[in-house]
């Protein structure tokens, strides 16, 4: 699996006026009608059982330059999940989970069906929202690794 590239999201949720989130890379779109995408989050990861319990939940698109951040929501230690929204600048659009304000693409879902498969839920999300930011360079996790990924030119069809 470390062979296939992905972008770096953070997946989050409020719940209980708090708020809770994880890295992932297991992000995809699925439908256009109605809009929606999926991700899949480990069911040990200490935002599972808030994602489902909020019924919502963000995938915020990471730029380059937020590989600590990407960092920070990965950590298992509890004294950098309490400093994960600490950092930056977080809103909230249609379902009030944290949006990062530099994110290259927020997606702001509601989830419509979890399903479990072996250490993993499926998350199928409805979009609700969706805010677009100025950066264009992602970041990328690729055999264990940060990377950025910049759009230089046009893309031949």
């Amino acid at each position: 699996m470390r062979r296939l590239p992905a972008a770096v999201t953070l997946v989050t949720c409020r719940q209980d006026e708090k708020y809770h989130g994880l890295t992932a890379t297991a992000v995809t779109s699925l439908s256009v009608e109605p809009p929606s995408l999926l991700t899949c989050v480990n069911r040990e990861a200490s935002a599972h059982r808030a994602i489902l319990e909020s019924r919502s939940f963000c995938v915020n698109v990471l730029p380059h330059d937020k590989v600590e951040l990407a960092r920070l929501f990965a950590s298992r230690k509890p004294e950098d999940r309490a400093r994960r929204f600490t950092s930056d600048k977080w809103i909230e659009l249609a379902t009030g989970a944290p949006v990062l304000d530099d994110a290259i693409v927020a997606f702001d879902c509601t989830l419509d069906q979890a399903i479990v498969y072996a250490s993993h839920s499926i998350l199928i999300g409805q979009v609700q929202d969706i805010r677009v930011g100025d950066a264009h360079k992602h970041l990328m996790y690729l055999e264990g690794e940060f990377a950025d990924l910049a759009l230089t030119g046009t893309l031949r069809r």
